[in-house]
């Protein structure tokens, strides 16, 4: 008994049996009128993440070059516009449309997987200027 090891719920053991923390959150940033602050998505079901964060049923995501000339994915409400009341309108530099509504940043890697944004990202690298729109 004196080499067993306990593996609690927030880790894994790899095939060696070396234990590493789990690696099944994404880490995003939510963009919104107010702020931009980290939320974590379970990566298992990011789909129900980003419902949640962003209030809605329906997402899209929009793929964003950085002044650094890495890339970023928004993930929109895709029917913000289709609802009344006040509206983020979110100008970027680099994406000639207006993004309407809060929005959280997150990367994919080579495969297409939804992954953590990166660590330093700021929001000055995407947003040029915010505005609100009273739409009712």
């Amino acid at each position: 008994m004196d080499n067993l090891t306990v593996i609690t719920g927030d880790m894994l053991a790899d095939s060696d049996g070396l234990l590493a923390p789990k690696s099944n959150v994404i880490t995003a940033f939510l963009v919104s009128s107010g702020s931009m602050k980290k939320v974590e998505i379970d990566a298992d079901d990011f789909l129900a993440g980003a419902y949640k964060h962003l209030n809605c049923r329906t997402i899209a995501m929009i793929e964003i070059e950085l002044p650094n000339g890495k890339y970023v994915d928004i993930v929109v409400d895709d029917e913000v516009l289709l609802t009344s009341g006040p509206k983020l309108i979110t100008y970027c530099e680099r994406y000639n449309q207006p993004i309407v509504g809060d929005f959280l940043v997150v990367c994919c890697d080579d495969e297409g997987v939804t992954i953590s944004a990166p660590n330093d990202f700021k929001e000055s690298m995407i947003v040029s200027a915010k505005d609100i729109y009273n739409h009712n």
